[in-house]
């Protein structure tokens, strides 16, 4: 194949998040609906959660000092508060429910089970000690502290945090209209019969199914054959309905190879890029048209989803000012074997990461490959090896 002119990777994102204009990509939600969404707002706690010291269970606010020696055979006696009072004074008790605020000065509850009331004498059964069955002033939240932060996906949790501030709307990333379609004569949709020289189209799928976990609003144009001026076509009608534009297939420079030529002869290209330092995902293209984003992607479905998760996903993010959602957690591991990569790429390798009694291990699965779908399948690890390398050995901890 003839040499592609490779952009950097992280040229591309930051280009095309200057020009990428979100303004339909924010919307602002009540928290009841705000489940699953990304967040696009740093929340800072307002006030301290709980407000004051509060009491865990139902019995007496105590001072401990005033306990520490209570036992079934010498109990503890307190003379009973016969209303509530602001501040509890020496070897004296005040009945408290659950939620209840305490007077200044006690610094434990005593439950009801270990006590006993006679007339207005409180008999203590058992000693606790200082901060037992109270919640704290700010034990929970900090007045000024980030309770969620921007680009956090909201969970249940969350949303309670978010409702123990007070606060009932937030910020966060719309259902960005993004239309995906395939091209390629070859393809047909899955549930139909395969004849023969034909193959089911898998790429427009894990495209889509990418951007449904993320929330956004996938609108389906299905397959285009072969067809320069049908694909362009294809173009724009989806510039037209959606906010994103992404196609797949036809993006190296072979004679079917149609779907780049469409996209770049569009008019008013504000960007238009084709060729990107990453393995496998290099003969991407995007661009930038009136605002909106254009990515034409691998028609290979593990090069496609690399090309989304390492130049799409993070140009959108970066252009509203937050941290793409992470797929897992970043861990250290020792390779089991060297890993031959391409200098001067960022290479993306596919692979196991074993647990060797406490020791983590990481085993290559496949260094190429843009259409080993198992890959993806048997994985439970990415290893992004970036561009500065100059490989990786075996045994070296990654």
């Amino acid at each position: 194949m003839p040499l592609i002119k490779l952009h950097k990777v992280q040229e591309v994102v930051e280009n095309l998040s200057r020009k990428l204009n979100t303004k339909n990509f924010v919307e602002i939600l009540h928290i009841s609906n705000a489940i699953n969404r990304i967040i696009l707002e740093d929340v800072i706690a307002t006030m301290d959660i709980p407000p004051c010291d509060r009491a865990v269970l139902d019995g007496f606010a105590v001072q401990s000092i005033d306990v520490s020696y209570a036992s079934t055979e010498t109990p503890a006696i307190l003379k009973l508060c016969s209303k509530p009072c602001r501040k509890l004074k020496p070897n004296t008790a005040m009945k408290v429910s659950t939620g209840d605020e305490l007077p200044i000065n006690a610094d434990a509850v005593v439950p009801l089970e270990f006590t006993e009331v006679r007339n207005s004498t409180l008999y203590v059964f058992k000693s606790v000690s200082s901060g037992y069955g109270i919640a704290r002033k700010g034990e929970d939240v900090r007045k000024g502290e980030v309770i969620v932060r921007k680009g956090t996906i909201l969970r249940p949790w969350h949303i309670a945090a978010l409702a123990s501030q007070g606060i009932s709307k937030v910020r966060v990333l719309g259902k960005v209209k993004v239309a995906i379609f395939s091209t390629g004569s070859e393809l047909i949709e899955p549930g139909s019969t395969l004849p023969k020289g034909k193959i089911y189209d898998t790429t427009r799928y894990i495209i889509a199914s990418s951007l449904k976990e993320l929330r956004f609003n996938i609108i389906d144009m299905g397959i285009v054959p072969d067809n320069e001026e049908l694909i362009r076509d294809y173009f724009i009608k989806a510039l037209n309905i959606a906010d994103i534009v992404i196609s797949s297939g036809g993006t190296s420079i072979g004679e079917r190879d149609l779907t780049v030529k469409a996209a770049s002869s569009l008019r008013n290209l504000d960007y238009f890029v084709h060729g990107i330092n990453l393995i496998p995902g290099r003969p991407a293209a995007f661009g930038i048209f009136n605002g909106k984003l254009i990515a034409c992607l691998s028609g290979y479905p593990v090069a496609a989803f690399v090309e989304l998760q390492m130049v799409l996903l993070p140009a959108l993010f970066k252009a509203l000012n937050i941290e793409p959602p992470t797929l897992g957690i970043r861990t250290m591991a020792k390779t089991r074997r060297k890993i031959p990569i391409k200098i001067g790429m960022i290479n993306v390798v596919r692979g196991i990461v074993y647990d060797m009694c406490g020791s983590l291990e990481f085993e290559p699965l496949r260094i190429t490959g843009s259409g080993i779908l198992s890959t993806l399948l048997k994985s439970n690890a990415i290893l992004i090896v970036t561009e500065d390398s100059m490989g990786i050995e075996k045994n070296e901890i990654i």
